[in-house]
């Protein structure tokens, strides 16, 4: 095989795989009813996981339950190291202001 159309298929299946992440990312999105007090909603950001934890735990300490996520949703096992993308504390929407406040003290 010549280099030619070796860097072809290498071209045609970087296209694919990025198409393959479009679709899953943008198009399939979830279309769930905003307003829904049961849907998450991200209260505090935080640059590693353990501070985030640290907050989560307090949370749920409080009696609302809680849980962390790294800003993609989901964790790498390489490429990407967690302590870049940063981690989010998350919460039913009902309970948000609760846990605002408990946040804020």
């Amino acid at each position: 095989m010549s280099e030619f159309w070796f860097f072809t298929l290498l071209l045609v299946a970087a296209l694919a795989v990025g198409g393959a992440w479009l679709i899953r990312g943008v198009l399939t999105r979830s279309r769930t009813d905003e307003l829904d007090p049961d849907n998450p909603v991200a209260i505090a950001g935080s640059l590693d996981e353990m501070s985030a934890e640290v907050l989560r735990s307090k949370l749920e300490a409080m009696g609302i339950p809680a849980y962390t996520r790294n800003r993609l949703g989901r964790t790498f096992s390489g490429g990407v190291p967690p302590i870049l993308l940063g981690w989010e504390v998350l919460v039913r929407r009902a309970d948000a202001e609760d846990a605002a406040l408990v946040i804020g003290e």
